[in-house]
């Protein structure tokens, strides 16, 4: 039977240690009877379960044959293949392949890895110090390596995933969403917004409009926006009033969002919809030409030229409180229903999140009956009896505790 132990180098400072020592990078061996063969051969490697699971592929099966090693080309490759079949969105492949077949081929390639196997913890840990990222976007990078040797490790190309070591610090990000006021300014600002002829008030101002309030009274992101389809329009389950029927893209998931209908003080954004030119006959927003990233795109300039012209044109020229973006519309929505006492349920599950706790991480701040709870426990800690504190000879304090007895 074979066993699994260190080979160390001359030099290596762990060296007068016995060969269990397992704090160096010195690579391991096998050594051991074999069908009655001696054998002692190097493993290549200095990663534990590689080798103990290479040795036990080799007891099972009774001889040194090497199983093919998957190289990091074909492993990437075979991912790619894997989120393409399964209908992910465009921009999330995309992301996925700049990182992958991008910088992570790029950089195996200039240190001369080649092999899925040499991809360990210290491997992957020089490969991040090599980004320029944001600390968000890093994280974000890291996620998508974790997803990788996930679906490596799943189909026994390495022994465990190394990228679940690698931590990144990223800031807390606030989301704030859109003052009243500022919403108002952006609503004023289509008014501003100019045609290819220089005229305002004209047919793709009035489009701009009604994206706008779409963002704002449904919480949808840009994307889900751009792609929403004429027969997502339905009248609600009782039949007083219209909302959009969505499959949240990140969780595969339908919501029914209601939309305002010009009562109760709010904008008809149901008629504003119905009211929009006939550009394509499946969607409102996108005329079906090109790829949908690239509309999403187009849409997202756009919305920034629009904030600079509500920024610059309006409000005398204030800037806001915070950059504009097109995502703090659905910032605007979630913290307008939780500060209304919504449930954060209700809320996460019209957002399309994954899990409730991911929207009480980004809207805890705006959640009204959390705060009344919170409220409500404070009030009553007030209200119950306290000891009462006597002061003693020489200025130390002792408890006087109700009914207590003294001794």
């Amino acid at each position: 039977m074979l066993k699994v132990e260190k080979r160390h180098r001359k030099d290596c400072r762990y060296s007068q240690y016995d060969r269990a020592h397992a704090k160096c990078t010195c690579a391991y061996r096998a050594i051991g009877m074999l069908n009655g063969v001696f054998v002692r051969r190097g493993l290549k490697t200095s990663n534990y379960e590689i080798a103990l699971k290479k040795v036990r592929a080799w007891d099972a099966e009774g001889s040194l044959r090497e199983a093919q090693a998957i190289t990091i080309e074909a492993a990437t490759g075979a991912f790619m293949r894997d989120i393409g079949a399964r209908n992910w969105q465009d921009s999330t492949k995309r992301k996925f392949g700049t990182l992958l077949e991008g910088r992570l081929l790029d950089y195996a390639a200039q240190v001369g890895y080649r092999l899925l196997s040499e991809l360990d913890l210290n491997a992957i840990t020089e490969f991040r110090a090599t980004w320029e990222d944001a600390p968000l976007t890093a994280l974000k990078n890291i996620e998508r390596l974790r997803a990788f040797f996930r679906f490596c490790v799943d189909r026994d190309w390495v022994a465990k995933n190394p990228a679940v070591k690698l931590k990144v610090k990223a800031p807390i990000e606030e989301k704030e969403p859109f003052t009243p006021g500022e919403f108002e300014r952006v609503l004023q600002a289509t008014y501003l917004y100019q045609d290819g002829r220089g005229q305002v008030n004209q047919e793709n101002a009035r489009e701009l409009w009604t994206f706008v309030l779409v963002l704002r009274y449904s919480g949808l992101r840009i994307s889900d926006a751009v792609l929403l389809g004429r027969t997502q329009l339905v009248a609600g389950a009782d039949g007083d009033g219209y909302g959009l029927v969505v499959q949240q893209q990140k969780v595969r998931r339908s919501v029914y969002i209601p939309l305002p209908d010009g009562r109760d003080g709010q904008p008809d954004v149901v008629t504003a919809l119905n009211s929009l030119p006939l550009k394509n006959e499946k969607y409102f927003f996108w005329d079906g030409a090109g790829e949908s990233e690239r509309a999403v795109n187009n849409w997202r300039s756009r919305l920034m030229k629009l904030f600079r012209l509500a920024e610059s044109r309006t409000g005398e020229g204030k800037p806001f409180a915070s950059k504009p973006h097109p995502h703090r519309f659905r910032h605007t929505f979630a913290a307008e229903y939780l500060s209304a006492g919504v449930p954060i349920e209700t809320v996460s599950l019209l957002l399309g999140h994954a899990s409730v706790k991911v929207t009480e991480r980004h809207y805890a701040k705006f959640n009204r009956a959390r705060q009344e709870r919170i409220d409500d426990a404070v009030r009553m800690a007030w209200k119950v009896k306290r000891p009462k504190l006597r002061v003693l000879k020489g200025g130390s304090q002792t408890v006087a505790w109700p009914n207590a007895d003294r001794r």
